[in-house]
């Protein structure tokens, strides 16, 4: 809705916001009508207001949903392996991979990994093992002499995508 000393010459349905061609004697202004109120822009704000309406109302449309905060770093003990074989996911094993108790960090779970030197980086649990219980991850590594070097350290790990 416009202003009575304006009239309003054309108009846009976006979601629950309008977006108006306002005339107003002689200057011609867009308008955003947003639940009754028309909220007059110069050319200047026009370009800005109309492409942030956009993604707004894009985002709404696609179900686009902002990034949830990573979770706080939880301490871990690291190793590695490095056999070549099919993961408990069923892909050969791979750079970035690691194994994780499935109670702790589900399969298909995104983690970051903290305080292992050059290994820091992100990685995708596709791997289980016996012997990885509670807050411990094996780290694939290729080459298993570099494995056995890499032993035993405790590491940060910040899940930045779970499966659950």
């Amino acid at each position: 809705m416009a202003p009575a000393n304006l009239s309003v010459t054309s108009s846009t349905s976006m979601a629950d916001s309008t977006v108006c061609s306002v005339f107003n004697g002689s200057l011609h202004r867009i308008a955003v009508c947003v639940g009754g109120m028309a909220l007059l822009m110069t050319r200047v704000r026009r370009s800005v207001a109309l492409g942030m309406l956009m993604l707004a109302v894009s985002a709404c449309s696609h179900r686009i949903r902002p990034a949830a905060p990573a979770a706080p770093p939880v301490l871990f003990t690291a190793t590695a392996y490095c056999t070549n074989r099919l993961t408990a996911s069923g892909v050969p094993v791979a750079k970035g991979v690691v194994a994780a108790d499935p109670a702790v960090l589900p399969l298909g779970t995104v983690i970051r990994i903290r305080g292992a030197a050059s290994y820091d980086g992100t990685y995708r649990v596709l791997d289980t093992g016996l012997l990885i219980r509670r807050r411990r991850v094996d780290v694939y590594i290729a080459d298993c002499a570099e494995a056995r070097r890499f032993g035993r350290r405790s590491v940060q790990v910040t899940v930045m995508r779970s499966t659950r």
